[in-house]
């Protein structure tokens, strides 16, 4: 065989390799994850569905956002990801809801779901949940709802200092 296509060949097939070990993100956004895959990944943009209700404060649209829409952000740790950390024990997941604008105070907390299976851990929650511990801390739950407060950063980790993500949360939809 010709060297020549012998090293086209080989570089073919290593970028491959590649291109299949870059697909496999050791940790990501996950806001589904069944079957062993995410089923679905956030966009920019979450849909709010019309309340069945009248929402007026925070706190009604916050338990709407909980009762009604499937917006559960999340985060998918594969079990390489955590060997390299020797975490194998590892258990807890917290999320940073935050104001990019710097103009409110952050909160933070444990995320209520956490599964584990073969591959990794996917840890999601509510953002209904995220929202209304935000909203509350804050002084602005009675308030009127106003959407402009959006977009805010929501930053989710494995344990204290273990791997995370970071993204806008953004509602689109309905409007008070």
């Amino acid at each position: 065989m010709n060297p020549r296509r012998t090293l086209i060949a080989l570089s073919v097939v290593l970028c491959a390799l590649l291109l299949v070990a870059c697909s496999e993100e050791p940790v990501y956004a996950c806001d589904l994850f069944s079957n062993g895959k995410c089923t679905f990944k956030p966009g920019d943009v979450y849909e709010v569905p019309a309340p069945q209700r009248p929402v007026v404060t925070w706190t009604d649209f916050s338990h709407h956002l909980y009762f009604h829409s499937k917006i559960t952000p999340g985060l998918r740790v594969r079990k390489s990801a955590i060997d390299e950390l020797n975490e194998k024990k590892a258990g807890v997941c917290h999320y940073r809801l935050s104001d990019p604008r710097r103009q409110l105070i952050a909160v933070e907390g444990e995320l209520e779901g956490f599964r584990v299976d073969d591959d990794g851990i996917w840890c999601f929650d509510y953002f209904g949940t995220q929202l209304l511990h935000f909203v509350r801390t804050n002084d602005i739950a009675d308030e009127k709802v106003d959407m402009a407060l959006f977009p805010l950063e929501l930053e989710i980790h494995l344990n204290s200092k273990g791997p995370s993500v970071r993204r806008l949360i953004r509602l689109s939809g309905w409007q008070p």
